[in-house]
């Protein structure tokens, strides 16, 4: 049996024993899917409602518990 960790590099030897934790992989794929999630979010349901972005500045400024009626 010829032993490659003479010939590979650190890294390759790193992406070899990470490959071989099963829990490792998993965590990888989960947090890789949170992420795409996270950044094509909002091109998979983006917000339709009108002004939905919009910020009145001078509300913007209340305290918590404050509230008003729109018109």
């Amino acid at each position: 049996m010829i032993d490659d960790s003479t010939s590979a590099s650190p890294a390759q030897l790193a992406w070899r024993k990470f490959r071989r934790n099963k829990g490792a992989v998993a965590g990888l794929i989960i947090l890789a899917l949170a992420v795409m999630i996270s950044i094509l979010g909002a091109l998979i349901r983006p917000d339709a409602s009108r002004d939905a972005n919009a910020q009145n500045l001078s509300l913007s400024r209340k305290n918590v518990n404050f509230s008003i009626e729109v018109l």
